[in-house]
């Protein structure tokens, strides 16, 4: 017969300084006994805790204790770092329907240039190792070069592979090109060979142009022009001739062209995978030279042109593009636009070229 062992329940008294005391099962844990908590954790199991959080809440939680605080220099922790707007106002402002913006003070809303500077100098303070620098939505993101450029100078971004710049409302001035190109030349001197993934508003200057093809290493592009200034071709062909990787390339403009001279624009890449012009309008193509790409999303290239060509953009496919096998949903389980077998009436349906023959509605929006 096996001997069970006694149990022992813990006193519920102890004495102090000669005196008895009733044990207080929080404050003295049993005899025997150590109590637990989180931050008894190692520093690797803590890291992978706060991973969970964003990087605001992290910066909260820095404040509770020097264990925390300690751990909060882990430069692992500081990776994706969202500075949009958005995001500044759920942390920092007082809770504001986003319904009621349009009759806010936004005079509190220019505290955030400020809030975000301190925040950059936390970053730098903790060596953060950035893989992601997201910055969508916010009215100042371009007058905050300095803090930009404060973050990609002093900051680890030896694997900084994605950046978004996003400038709402379509507001564009020589200021904000400035500020930009500013950017963009720190991007070139510190990320050129890393940096995989690319989204920004820009301006069509070829000097603009010229820095993005720079970044030789681009595999992901995606370009927004707010203004309806003409982009000019060359600055275009700078952009794909030197981004050897590029695999995506998105384009949106909506420009208004009237030069009858205009020569149009000519796509050439050996790497191009996926082309996407989103709502561009009036973008002319004379040429495309892409061996490898299979998809192409548009949706009004040449909705509103005001002059009148009949190079049929269906014939520039199928001559450059041989192994096309998507066109704005239609797919082809064999490559090459000769065997999608579109119908003329199919072919209008798609809303992709507007020569004489496949658009019912030259000149108009």
């Amino acid at each position: 017969m096996v001997k069970r062992a006694k149990l022992t329940t813990p006193k519920l008294w102890i004495r102090r300084s000669g005196r008895l005391w009733r044990r207080n099962s929080v404050d003295d844990p049993p005899e025997g006994h150590t109590r637990s908590s989180i931050l008894d954790l190692p520093e690797e199991c803590l890291v992978i805790v706060l991973k969970n959080l964003t990087a605001y809440e992290i910066a909260n939680v820095a404040r509770v204790c020097k264990r925390f605080y300690q751990v909060s220099y882990n430069p692992t922790l500081w990776s994706c770092i969202d500075l949009s707007f958005e995001e500044f106002l759920s942390w920092f402002l007082p809770k504001v329907s986003f319904v009621d913006m349009d009759n806010y003070d936004w005079k509190e809303v220019i505290t955030n240039a400020r809030r975000r500077m301190s925040f950059a100098s936390f970053l730098v303070a903790r060596k953060a190792a950035l893989a992601e620098i997201r910055a969508r939505g916010d009215l100042n993101i371009f007058r905050e070069g300095d803090m930009l450029i404060y973050l990609l100078n002093n900051c680890n971004v030896k694997n900084l592979k994605k950046i978004e710049l996003w400038l709402p409302g379509g507001y564009w001035d020589w200021e904000f090109t400035r500020c930009f190109q500013r950017v963009l030349r720190c991007l070139v001197r510190n990320c050129w060979n890393v940096l995989k993934s690319l989204r920004c508003e820009v301006d069509v200057s070829y000097t603009t142009a010229k820095l993005l093809g720079s970044l030789h290493n681009l595999e992901y592009l995606n370009l927004h022009f707010p203004l309806q200034d003409v982009l000019q071709p060359e600055a275009l062909d700078v952009i794909l001739s030197s981004l050897p990787n590029l695999k995506y390339f998105k384009i949106t403009i909506q420009q208004q062209i009237y030069d009858e001279d205009f020569p149009g624009y000519v796509f050439k890449s050996d790497s191009l995978e996926t082309l996407d012009f989103g709502h561009t309008k009036q973008f002319w193509i004379q040429e495309m030279t892409l061996p490898k790409l299979h998809t192409i999303n548009a949706e009004s290239l040449h909705t509103g042109y005001y002059i009148e060509r009949d190079l049929c953009l269906f014939d520039v496919v199928e001559r450059g593009c041989p192994l096309i096998q998507t066109l704005n949903g239609y797919t082809s389980l064999l490559p090459g636009l000769h065997n999608f077998h579109l119908s003329e009436t199919q072919k209008r349906q798609l809303c992709f070229c507007e020569c004489s023959v496949h658009s019912l509605s030259r000149g108009y929006f």
